[in-house]
């Protein structure tokens, strides 16, 4: 379904100023991000009406659905932008408001308050001094605020997990997140007002089931881990600083080697000799693999093991991701697929090794394309021959041009005839020439 985008109508002359400096520390870069790219979007065809895909809205911002839903809501709390579904809950339009002015902004008594939350004292005076912003003047008579606000903490305490599903929210799937084996009464335990309702929902609980099964923790773990990252006075979960200490815990369920079902990082903790610890970057690894190929944990645990074998029991990740590529190209879904792909890839390099080795043809030569073995003469050939060179050589010419090296031919002394016959060849001194 695609998205309508719209532009705000009085947006101030230095919104971007004002975007970056003064709201970026209240909603995070990310949903900066958002709202510059929505705003680029919709500008690029101002006379038209802007739409594009959420699937392509996720790929311009290389981010995840999971992740746009989070900014966007963002945006939406501090009045930055407003969304609206149809009746199927589709988003199909995002209306971009109008930032506050600096001075709109810094007399905002929450917005001020937030502020000084995240940059303190001195960074409220550096933003002050760049907007150049006149002191507010507080009124003469103090007054106190009696506005009575919802409180939830009754509703939370005692809403339960059976609740929620015979309630069969919309916004909660509960069946895709028991796809992992996760057990969320032992997550949930002491955790109704911890976790508010509102952030229970179909994409968070996904993914700390997802994580876990992944990262190999326990329900406990997680939990510890999840709360530690609340933010904002819990109304959203860190999940970026929430995978950063996933990748250092040292509460690893612990694995055995031969289960392949188990989790990846359990299942590398489990093949490691002595006390070897699976890295971080180890762990980012098995994440990808994961998320990118959508491999399940009988598949990635394959591969981990292939790889080790090949490699001498070291996990190369370079050797691991083309592995992967390959086998996803090869549409290898299980473990006994993969089994059959590494030994139909093995037999192919066997047989390519196989026809290397074997030695050259000999080539069929002609019948009369032979060496003919050399003989020797015997020693009144060769004083024959020399008598005639030396004949041919002398003829038309004086003594004195005769060459000295031919001169000396008649004084050579060879030796007479030998006792032995056998002995005859081994001593003649025939010319290299003569063969």
């Amino acid at each position: 379904m695609p998205i309508e985008i719209r532009l705000p109508s009085d947006q101030p002359q230095n919104w971007l100023a004002i975007l970056c400096l003064l709201y970026k520390p209240l909603v995070g870069n990310e949903a900066v991000l958002l709202y510059e790219t929505l705003t680029s979007l919709a500008m690029t065809n101002r006379n038209a009406q802007t739409t594009i895909e959420e699937e392509q809205l996720i790929t311009l911002l290389q981010a995840t659905r999971t992740s746009l839903t989070t900014n966007r809501v963002r945006l939406e709390k501090f009045d930055l932008l407003r969304s609206f579904q149809n009746q199927q809950k589709e988003l199909v339009r995002i209306v971009l408001c109008p930032t506050k002015s600096a001075q709109d902004f810094l007399s905002d008594e929450v917005l001020r308050r937030l502020l000084y939350q995240s940059v303190e004292r001195e960074g409220v005076r550096q933003l002050q001094s760049i907007f150049e912003v006149q002191p507010v003047k507080e009124p003469e008579e103090e007054l106190i605020e009696v506005t009575q606000i919802l409180d939830l903490s009754h509703f939370e305490q005692n809403w339960t997990v059976q609740k929620e599903e015979d309630l069969g929210s919309a916004n909660m799937d509960w069946s895709s997140s028991r796809e992992y084996d996760f057990d969320w009464d032992v997550f949930f335990r002491n955790m109704h007002r911890t976790l508010p309702s509102r952030l229970r929902t179909k994409a968070n609980l996904n993914r700390i089931a997802y994580l876990a099964n992944v990262y190999g923790v326990d329900e406990e773990t997680m939990r510890r881990l999840v709360i530690r990252h609340l933010r904002d006075k819990r109304t959203w979960i860190d999940f970026d600083a929430l995978i950063n200490d996933l990748g250092t815990t040292t509460k690893v369920v612990e694995g055995k080697p031969d289960d392949y079902s188990q989790s990846p990082v359990s299942f590398l903790k489990a093949h490691q000799p002595g006390n070897a610890k699976v890295l971080p970057k180890e762990r980012s690894l098995l994440l990808s693999l994961a998320k990118t190929h959508e491999f399940s944990n009988e598949l990635i645990n394959t591969i981990v093991e292939y790889s080790m074998e090949q490699c001498q029991g070291s996990l190369v990740e370079k050797y691991v991701r083309t592995l992967a590529n390959n086998m996803a190209r090869a549409h290898v879904e299980t473990r006994d697929q993969a089994l059959e792909y590494f030994s139909r890839t093995k037999n192919a390099i066997s047989s390519r090794k196989s026809s290397k080795a074997e030695p050259p043809v000999e080539a069929n030569l002609p019948g009369w394309y032979d060496i003919i073995p050399t003989e020797k003469g015997t020693k009144e050939e060769v004083e024959a021959i020399l008598a005639l060179q030396k004949q041919v050589l002398g003829s038309g010419s004086s003594d004195s041009d005769t060459p000295a090296s031919l001169d000396g031919l008649d004084s050579l002394d060879l030796p007479d005839q030998p006792a032995d016959p056998s002995k005859t060849d081994d001593q003649n001194s025939e010319p290299l020439w003569f063969e």
